[in-house]
């Protein structure tokens, strides 16, 4: 990395790109993505694990594993 540095500094002025997208614009909900975000907290967390793990693994999740135990009345 050390040669994306120099000495002497590049004082040429910095010409921005214009967007390539409307930045106003908002992604339309994908069907069935409203009911996970309905509300605030209120998704099922298991559907959502279930998303996440099949859109970052591209595979079928393992059967979930808790790591808690319940607790007990007393």
């Amino acid at each position: 990395m050390w040669r994306a540095f120099s000495d002497t500094p590049d004082l040429t002025p910095y010409r921005a790109e214009p967007p390539r997208t409307r930045l106003d614009m908002i992604n339309p909900p994908r069907p069935g993505q409203a009911a996970l975000f309905d509300r605030i907290d209120s998704g099922e967390d298991d559907l959502m694990n279930d998303v996440l793990w099949r859109a970052i693994m591209k595979t079928d999740p393992p059967p979930p594993v808790r790591s808690y135990q319940p607790v007990s009345p007393v």
